[in-house]
């Protein structure tokens, strides 16, 4: 695997038919103390707008001493695939993947796995609804999670998915599921973010704390910190970093 010069390493991984994309921040000295990170990306244009945020998260990461894994899904990106193969189902898979290949990388069992946007609701699911009880942590950061995603997709086609070929089934299936949809995300200590006009209030939260979840909830009232923004939020990629740290 080839390294670069700031530390990151791009390649691909997964089935020969269903082809994945990833850069692997390592540090530089790799402690096996600490877990892996796997960063879930948005999708569509907030993928594009987001990528130098997600990949200042990943440098901040691995400059604190953690492996991290940033991929494209199947379907998106660099990876194998078409936008109309993209299935919620599909994106989960490419998660589970995702998180067993972080673990052969970087020879550590634990994991934590930080969301963004419509990947912040493929990893609730994934944390849900997978086995893996090495993976104790979780980040969601302004996830889909409010329900009213398939009444706006009958009114209009969604912003972040202009100019992709994402199936109609695919966007219901993901911005059709509210916050009782993912009441669960299987016991594991979640931080949940919000500095997007759109995202969930703290209702998502209440749902998490009703099953016997650990939620932390920070609100930037200002909103000037989107996920999807242009510039990088530093104030709320350094929370995210301090809560990792946090035993």
């Amino acid at each position: 695997m080839e390294i670069q010069s700031d530390g990151r390493s791009p390649f691909f991984f997964g089935e020969t038919k269903r082809q994945l994309f990833g850069f692997l921040h390592s540090p530089k000295q790799s402690s096996p103390n600490l877990p892996a990170v796997l960063i879930c990306s948005p999708l569509g244009t907030e993928y594009e707008q987001s990528h130098h945020l997600v990949h200042q998260l990943a440098n901040q990461l691995a400059r604190a001493g953690y492996s991290v894994l940033r991929f494209n899904y199947f379907g998106t990106g660099n990876a194998g695939g078409a936008a109309n193969k993209v299935t919620f189902s599909g994106l989960v898979a490419d998660t589970r993947t995702a998180a067993e290949e972080l673990r052969a990388q970087s020879g550590t069992s634990d994991l934590v796995v930080i969301g963004i946007r419509a990947g912040a609701t493929v990893a609730a699911v994934f944390s849900a609804s997978c086995d893996m009880s090495h993976l104790c942590k979780l980040v969601l950061w302004d996830a889909f999670v409010d329900g009213a995603g398939e009444r706006r997709l009958m009114a209009k086609r969604l912003p972040w998915a202009n100019g992709f070929d994402f199936s109609k089934l695919f966007l219901r299936d993901l911005q059709g599921r509210s916050p009782s949809a993912i009441e669960s995300i299987g016991g594991k200590e979640a931080l949940v973010l919000r500095t997007h006009a759109d995202s969930p209030d703290a209702t998502i939260v209440d749902c998490f704390v009703a099953s016997g979840e650990r939620v932390e909830f920070k609100q930037y009232p200002e909103l000037a910190f989107a996920a999807t923004s242009q510039s990088v939020p530093y104030q709320v990629l350094n929370h995210i970093v301090k809560w990792v740290k946090a035993a």
